[in-house]
């Protein structure tokens, strides 16, 4: 039987694919970001949409926290202490999860007690043909810097969160590509609206009939001193008329504008008025809007969850702690109160009274259900799953079934015959 050595079990895991975009197979050369990150920066900081979607996203994610769990109650308060009061995690992990968004990616460096988000602007990295990453390398562009004096970090240095790894490119995929050129056209046409306002000022046109020479230059040299003077009145002279030279908006260039924007929502998945546009009349969410919006809401919640937990948790030294966002939802808690009521009448059966479907549903809703807690079996009396449908008053609301075909019941017509001897 041939023994077979550590490294040579690691070399026949390592993948024999060429990873896309390598540009030197001959050694570990630095490979730069494919995309222009300084654009993707500037898409973010001066279009008020997509500073608005991709910040309202990163809140969204991170607004109803996170927690812990694991078997050693005393190591997970240790550990919320530290995120809270040593790593100021909730600054830490915005700037990630906005740099994710914009760039595809984020670097964290971590030290023993600290974590740093770095600028992903600015930061390369060394690999090989097979994509094991061996050097980060920051290349400031403001002052430039050389290369070999350039900061560099370890692998183990550096937590590497990817947003958007497709194929086998080591970099991440960026969702502002998709967005770049509806961008570009934005840019295109906001210089439009400047030229229109700077070269075509609203201008009036007076229109004067059956005036001599004489008449119209009195009446120009009385409109520029009225110019200079505006409590000063315009003397007219005759039949006079005046109109408002002044360009419409009404061709199309709105449609385009707000084409533009629903592009940039399309990717983004927010909801349009939530970043300004109140143009519908229904401005209401339904679930068409909600679930994709609340899916990326949750699929960056998993993404960012699983880096921590594979990386960040044992290089602070707590293998045995998880970390988890609390979930969101943009239900009305009416909704999931109802629904959490009928799964509590569905008999399910459950062998540990605290970790019941329904208190699980209600976690994962967002309601704070405290640890430990357990669900009171609902009475045997069946619920209308449409609460609305329930009867006030079950014998003024039933369908008169003891009438006779004169419309009058036993129960009626003994009241009749009561109430006539009490007259007699």
């Amino acid at each position: 039987m041939e023994l077979i050595t550590y490294d040579e079990l690691l070399d026949i895991r390592a993948s024999k694919g060429t990873v896309k975009g390598y540009s030197q197979p001959s050694a570990q050369q630095l490979q730069n970001p494919p995309s222009d990150r300084k654009v993707m920066l500037d898409m973010f900081r001066y279009d008020p949409v997509i500073w608005t979607a991709l910040n309202l996203t990163a809140d969204m994610v991170t607004y109803n926290g996170y927690d812990f769990y694991g078997e050693n109650e005393d190591e997970i308060e240790e550990v919320k202490k530290k995120f809270d009061e040593e790593l100021d995690f909730d600054f830490v992990i915005k700037n990630i999860i906005i740099q994710m968004e914009i760039y595809g990616e984020a670097y964290l460096e971590v030290k023993e007690n600290e974590i740093h988000p770095l600028e992903a602007s600015e930061i390369s990295m060394k690999y090989n043909e097979h994509g094991e990453i061996s050097e980060y390398v920051q290349k400031p562009t403001s002052p430039p810097i050389p290369t070999n004096q350039s900061p560099t970090w370890k692998p183990d240095e550096i937590i590497y969160f990817r947003m958007y790894w497709i194929g086998s490119r080591v970099y991440s995929y960026n969702m502002m590509d998709a967005i770049h050129k509806a961008y570009t056209t934005r840019l295109w046409s906001n210089y439009y609206l400047e030229q229109l306002f700077k070269n075509n000022i609203p201008r009036t046109v007076y229109f004067i009939e059956n005036a001599n020479k004489e008449q119209r230059e009195a009446f120009r040299e009385n409109l520029i001193h009225a110019k200079s003077n505006p409590a000063m009145d315009i003397v007219g002279v005759g039949k006079a008329t005046a109109e408002l030279l002044q360009y419409e908006f009404n061709n199309g260039f709105q449609q385009v504008m707000q084409e533009i924007r629903k592009e940039v929502l399309m990717v983004t998945r927010v909801p349009a008025h939530w970043v300004g546009d109140i143009s519908g009349t229904n401005r209401g969410i339904g679930e068409n809007i909600v679930i994709p919006f609340e899916t990326n809401v949750q699929k960056i919640q998993q993404i960012v969850g699983s880096y921590i937990n594979k990386e960040l948790m044992p290089k602070l030294g707590y293998e045995k702690i998880k970390f988890k966002f609390n979930p969101i939802s943009l239900m009305s808690e009416k909704s999931i109160l109802g629904n959490a009521q009928i799964l509590a009448t569905m008999g399910i059966e459950v062998t540990d009274a605290t970790k019941h479907p329904v208190l699980d549903y209600l976690r994962n809703k967002g309601f704070n259900i405290p640890k430990g807690a357990k669900l009171i079996p609902p009475s045997n009396k069946p619920i209308d799953s449409f609460p609305s449908r329930q009867r006030e008053n079950e014998k003024t609301d039933m369908m008169n079934s003891e009438m006779d075909r004169k419309g009058v019941s036993s129960a009626g017509m003994k009241k009749l015959e009561n109430k006539q001897l009490a007259v007699a």
